[in-house]
């Protein structure tokens, strides 16, 4: 390939990633030549070069002695169209095929991995292609990593995760521990039935025996995630396997403890000693130790009897979890506790607390345990048990509910529980595009934070400290609100229903209002549907004729089909997503040119779309791209000029320059929005 074709897609790859070249390298460039005042603006210029390019591609696809010749030029203006437009998925893409079909398949992997790096909706698309490319060039170790992410991203795919397996159980000998990484991620993304499956087929391949009671921990972790009939799982196909393996030395006492934790659930007359293990040198790399593996069984055992109103079985299975080892299990108190509460059984939450909640005790010495070594999640697991179990006995009048600077209290741990499940949600937050993660914030415990808040207000309204009255009863709505936030971020509409229930809006401030109002109507949108190949509809596995292959993408993929659309005459339609800050319309206009704009739809600034162009009426939000628009609403700007749209706009251009049409949002803000409008431009 020459250097023209190298410097092409390194400047696409560097546009893409970067969005623009570094001051230093702007600094170094030698100035650009300012266009005639009559050239063709960037937009229209990008949308005939990109139909040009695809023309040439089309036309190389039928063979002929020029095919190699048109597929460079269909190369060159895929490359161009990303220099005038970065964030040209389709044009990016679009490159990487036409440098695969000139045999250019370092540098077609390398656009292909540079698509697959963008987050979307169409990202596991491009994951895909460049999973397939690299195992077809030998690059497997680029390989298994893109596969990895497709299936940690699209778990409904079946194909991905097949090629996995297959590749990992052939490297017992060269790379056995490969197979566990990948085995504890599937654990930790609640991909139950791949894990226990997978390593079922190590232990069935002879893994090394010092890594077998790792193998078996993720087995037991697995079916930890599992609901289902007791009666079930002990016909299940994981438990007849492990039956099989009950001849190997390293696990086979673990095996049998297993299977007896299902055969007699409650009833567990001898220790478990196989998995009372102080320490497991894996867990400092990945995974569970083998006790919190078992541990994990334990509590689903519990979890399946609580749900058929068996509370003796259930307290039972919780009891064993929390005294399996000297260190509490925290998950397990806190389930056992629940338990407790609902059977409104006081005396035995005062016992837990009397033998948990010391802070002299081994609970809370655990506690500072965890945040010597920074184990977050731990520490969010101790401040919930111990909120529960005081929140318990601060609700029924036993004790009070103290206040946010005294351990030993309800208000105490139930704030601390809150504000490390905000910040665990802040460090995984989800990247713009990606899917939604289910949030830390746990709903029963933050209305029994709110209510203790304003339990609080009441007492301090009697003693007459009507200010710290007033400032716990708004403590006590931020709460409310900030956690639904936080569970309709994460899908979760049955927590965002709990924590709203009750709230009373008429007084609230106009901008909570608002909040509370799109959080109440939100709905949880489902899935898309998947072709029998595994694959959504929307996302179409490329075949061996670019043709057909093309006709997919414009169809399918908006970039081409509406972006790099050929400028039509008369009025012109352009889908605004709500999740882009000043979306190019591709539309130039001139100052005070006569502009008509009509638009439709549903989009949402938080949740799922409800509100159509005009937004919020009247409301107007502090921090907004355009201040003196309604919240939500349909705004544009042309040059330094921004205006409210709304549903109908009819006048003069404000300025001149290309035409962007945005939801009115808080700069910065517009990852967590959603839905579009279809908007109607007319220009004379």
């Amino acid at each position: 390939m020459s250097r023209r074709w190298v410097r092409c897609l390194a400047l696409a790859g560097a546009t893409l990633l970067a969005g623009a070249a570094s001051p230093a390298l702007r600094a170094q460039a030698p100035p650009a030549p300012q266009p005639p005042p009559d050239a063709p603006a960037p937009a229209a210029d990008a949308e005939r070069i990109f139909q040009s390019a695809v023309a040439n591609h089309l036309e190389a696809e039928k063979g002929g002695p020029d095919a190699q010749v048109r597929l460079r030029k269909a190369a060159a203006g895929y490359a161009r169209v990303l220099e005038l437009r970065p964030g040209a998925l389709s044009a990016l893409y679009n490159l990487g095929r036409a440098q695969q079909d000139l045999g250019d398949l370092d540098s077609a992997a390398r656009s292909f991995a540079l698509a697959a790096s963008r987050p979307g909706r169409d990202q596991p698309f491009y994951l895909r292609q460049s999973a397939d490319l690299l195992a077809e060039m030998g690059r497997w170790r680029e390989a298994s990593a893109a596969y990895e992410r497709l299936v940690l991203l699209e778990p409904r795919l079946e194909e991905p995760h097949a090629i996995l397996r297959a590749r990992l159980l052939a490297e017992r000998e060269a790379n056995p521990e490969a197979l566990l990484d990948y085995l504890w991620k599937l654990v930790a993304s609640g991909q139950s039935s791949r894990a226990a499956d997978l390593a079922l087929a190590a232990l069935e391949g002879r893994w090394p025996d010092h890594l077998q009671p790792e193998l078996l921990s993720a087995v037991a972790a697995a079916l930890g995630q599992v609901q289902r009939p007791v009666a079930e799982t002990r016909k299940s196909e994981p438990l007849r396997r492990l039956e099989a393996l009950r001849h190997l030395p390293s696990i086979g006492a673990g095996i049998d403890e297993l299977i007896l934790l299902f055969a007699t659930p409650g009833s567990y007359a001898e220790p478990f000693d196989w998995w009372n293990e102080p320490y497991d040198g894996w867990a400092e790399m990945r995974g569970l130790p083998r006790r919190d593996a078992f541990r994990a069984a334990m509590r689903s055992l519990g979890d399946w009897y609580r749900g058929r109103a068996e509370t003796g079985i259930a307290t039972a299975c919780y009891r064993a979890a929390v005294d399996l080892v000297r260190d509490p299990d925290p998950v397990a108190l806190r389930r056992l506790a629940s338990s407790y509460v609902e059977q409104g059984n006081l005396a035995a939450i005062d016992a837990l607390a009397a033998e948990f909640a010391d802070p002299a005790g081994e609970l809370f010495a655990a506690k500072n345990l965890a945040y010597q070594q920074g184990k977050l999640e731990k520490i969010l697991q101790y401040h919930q048990v111990l909120g529960q179990i005081y929140g318990a006995l601060a609700q029924a009048g036993v004790k009070d509910w103290g206040d946010t600077a005294t351990p030993s209290t309800a208000l105490f741990q139930l704030d601390r529980a809150f504000t490390t499940a905000k910040r665990l949600d802040e460090e995984a937050a989800a990247p713009a595009g990606g899917d939604a993660r289910k949030s830390h914030v746990d709903a029963d415990l933050t209305v029994l934070l709110a209510e203790g808040l304003e339990a609080k207000a009441v007492k301090l309204e009697a003693a007459g400290a009507a200010a710290q009255a007033k400032s716990h009863r708004e403590r006590a709505l931020r709460v409310r609100v900030e956690a639904a936030s936080k569970l309709d971020a994460g899908g979760d509409r049955r927590g965002v229903d709990k924590v709203l229930r009750g709230v009373e809006t008429r007084e609230l401030p106009p901008a909570d209002r608002a909040r509370i109002e799109v959080y109440r109507g939100a709905t949880a949108a489902p899935p898309a549907p998947l072709r029998e190949d595994g694959r959504r509809t929307a996302i179409q596995q490329p075949g061996p004729n670019f043709t057909r292959e093309l006709s997919t993408i414009t169809r399918d993929y908006k970039l081409d089909a509406k972006a790099y659309a050929a400028p039509a005459a008369g009025p012109r339609t352009v889908e605004v997503p709500a999740t882009a800050e000043w979306f190019d319309s591709g539309i130039v206009l001139a100052a005070g040119q006569s502009l008509s704009i009509t638009a439709s739809g549903r989009w949402s600034n938080a949740g799922a779309p409800g509100k159509g162009p005009d937004g919020f009426p009247g409301y107007r939000h502090p921090g907004t791209i355009v201040a003196d628009a309604p919240l939500a609403a349909l705004v544009a700007r042309v040059g330094d000029a921004a205006f409210y749209v709304g549903e109908r706009f009819a006048g003069a251009s404000p300025g001149a320059g290309t035409l962007f049409l945005a939801i009115n949002d808080v700069a910065g803000t517009f990852g967590d929005n959603e839905g579009s409008l279809q908007v109607v431009v007319a220009t004379e």
